[in-house]
């Protein structure tokens, strides 16, 4: 392994390979991991494409490189979805999710992102795709999430159910335990239009503000530290910095790296660390 340089500090962008970016981290110091990994065999233009075959064992690796710089109760959300060939939806996904709980990660919920105004992308014969999973990984069983941070207000918030769904103190005989104003509870699906992206913004699979916004609300505190290791055009960054959470985000393409720099107002820069004494090397997937 190259010994590096440095120890990165918080509120900077890196071009860079995220499996060697990471060990560059202090340990502890990221709260919310919000990314979306390149898709098996897509983006090839973009990022060269991970074989199906290949991704559950290279997103172990890159996982794990992240487990020592996640806080305790820190989480990691994984947006992705599995793609339809010859009729028959791909498995890397779901032999992802187990790969990574056999290496010790805790899945602690299934969420979605729900496009209500998605395009119609997919098989045109199957249904229009309108979501896509939210994979949430942690440390623990019990990490940081502010139920409330993104559930929507009403004056009719309360519980009515049998015992059978009984859950956090609703009465065995299954009245309501009353009505309240306030937030409720979030649900299990994050909605957000993919009409919400930024105009202008060249990036061929850019998230939505809103997304991002209500993610990190609910898995993360004002001041703590956002990563996004697969950054893109740093929306994810964007949208911490402007909920006033610190950010730090990789990527391996220089273009939208450059992108992310102007659009946070930020210097970027391409990691340096030294492989043989006196001799320094960018670090590039290309010289892997």
């Amino acid at each position: 392994m190259p010994r590096y340089a440095s120890t990165l500090q918080v509120n900077r962008i890196v071009c860079g390979d995220a499996l060697f970016l990471i060990p560059t981290l202090p340990d502890r110091s990221v709260n919310l991991c919000l990314t979306s990994p390149p898709y098996a065999e897509q983006r090839k233009r973009q990022y060269g494409g991970v074989p199906e075959k290949e991704y559950p064992a290279s997103m172990c690796r890159v996982m794990a490189a992240l487990r020592p710089k996640l806080t305790n109760d820190g989480s990691v959300l994984l947006v992705i979805r599995s793609h339809v060939r010859d009729g028959v939806v791909s498995d890397y996904v779901l032999r992802t999710r187990l790969a990574l709980r056999g290496d010790g990660w805790c899945e602690c919920e299934e969420l979605i992102w729900l496009k209500p105004d998605a395009p119609p992308l997919g098989s045109k014969h199957r249904p229009r795709r309108t979501w896509e999973n939210i994979l949430w990984f942690s440390k623990t069983p019990k990490p940081f999430i502010d139920l409330r941070a993104a559930g929507t207000f009403g004056d009719r918030i309360g519980f009515v159910g049998s015992n059978h769904y009984a859950e956090d103190g609703a009465n065995a005989a299954g009245r309501s335990l009353g009505m309240e104003t306030g937030h409720a509870r979030t649900p299990d699906h994050f909605v957000a239009k993919v009409g919400d992206n930024e105009n202008g913004v060249m990036h061929p699979a850019i998230f939505p503000a809103t997304l991002c916004e209500k993610l990190i609300l609910t898995f993360s505190k004002k001041g703590q530290c956002v990563a996004d290791i697969f950054a893109g055009s740093g929306q994810t960054l964007v949208s911490a910095h402007r909920l006033g959470r610190c950010w730090i985000g990789f990527d391996i393409k220089r273009e939208y790296v450059e992108i992310a720099a102007s659009r946070l107002d930020a210097t970027f820069t391409e990691h340096i660390t030294i492989i043989n004494p006196g001799q320094p090397v960018r670090l590039l997937s290309s010289l892997l």
